[in-house]
């Protein structure tokens, strides 16, 4: 069960490459460079071997939206990425 968060922080929505087609709710960017970058609004503790830990205003490059929310993508902060950690929760971020 995720914890309780305060209510979400005012966040612009930004995509790197504009497509109007695209539907954030279940994308699947696959192998190639994802079009979507988020924000962390809030720290959060990894609980299983699959998350990652990452802190309030970091970058995640999302590969993939799932409806569970979620979410799977990497840490854009190479010191810190670890690998085989992609699984992170998308209430904690807004897109970038």
């Amino acid at each position: 069960m995720l914890p309780s968060i305060p209510a979400p922080i005012s966040c612009s929505i930004i995509r790197k490459h504009h497509n109007p087609e695209l539907s954030f709710s279940a994308v699947d960017f696959g192998p190639r460079e994802p079009d979507v970058s988020v924000k962390a609004l809030y720290d959060y503790a990894a609980t299983i071997d699959e998350e990652f830990d990452f802190q309030q205003g970091d970058i995640i490059a999302v590969t993939a939206t799932p409806e569970d929310g979620w979410w799977s993508g990497e840490l854009l902060d190479e010191e810190r990425r670890q690998k085989g950690r992609h699984i992170f929760p998308s209430n904690f971020v807004c897109l970038f």
